[in-house]
């Protein structure tokens, strides 16, 4: 077996659909670092649906890099009640999916996209 041929077989990933059909009956979403420092409140259901909505629109396409799932800057966590739903981190160019209730995976987004998320919900990604 040529080298070519392992580097490819260690680098396939089996891509998974992320399951988020909860982060639409949230009454509120917080985003954070990925320090974990708190960075806004969002308790307006019009932008929560939006965010529940943009990563819904993302769910397929997802998977575990070679190397591991990226650090996202930001994060968005999605809670009804003090129950907390899930959650997905956010950076320039991909998203990861919340390890917490999921798995450590990720997937591309346009710079564009992101943007315009970041956008409507009145966010920035920290330095």
């Amino acid at each position: 077996m040529t080298l070519s041929v392992v580097l490819a077989a260690c680098a396939a990933t089996h891509e998974q659909a992320l399951d988020v059909h909860e982060f639409g009956s949230a009454d509120r979403s917080e985003a954070r670092t990925s320090h974990d420092f708190p960075v806004a409140t969002i308790r307006d259901p019009q932008l929560i649906a939006l965010a529940a909505k943009f990563i819904a629109e993302r769910r397929d396409g997802w998977s575990t890099p070679w190397a591991g799932a990226p650090i996202a800057p930001l994060a968005l966590e999605f809670y009804q009640g003090s129950r907390r739903l899930g959650g997905y981190g956010i950076a320039s160019d991909f998203l990861t999916s919340d390890p917490r209730t999921l798995a450590f995976l990720s997937r591309r987004a346009s710079s564009d996209e992101i943007a315009q998320l970041l956008r409507q919900l009145g966010l920035h990604l920290p330095n």
